[in-house]
């Protein structure tokens, strides 16, 4: 296996742990097809977080899994808030 594609792994599975941890620490009634979903979206979230090395060429693995676990953490409507804020400046 080649170091990229270990690299996306490692990625995209601490961004999917973290989605999965989320919702098992919430009160929330749980449905298998939410668990995937959050799993796949996170995950993709993680994977996402490789695009750090086009600001920051040269960045290590470790600060790329935390790049990863950030983006998680945050989901996809706190990115888009964001996103929405920095483009409307």
């Amino acid at each position: 296996m080649n170091e990229d594609f270990k690299l996306l792994a490692a990625l995209g599975a601490a961004g999917g742990l973290i989605g999965i941890a989320k919702m098992l620490s919430s009160n929330e009634k749980l449905k298998p097809r939410q668990i995937v979903g959050r799993a796949i979206l996170s995950g993709a979230l993680g994977v996402a977080a490789g695009a750090i090395v086009l600001l920051f060429p040269g960045i290590g693995f470790v600060p790329q899994i935390a790049v990863a676990c950030i983006l998680a953490s945050l989901g996809v409507s706190a990115l888009e808030l964001l996103f929405n804020r920095f483009l409307n400046k």
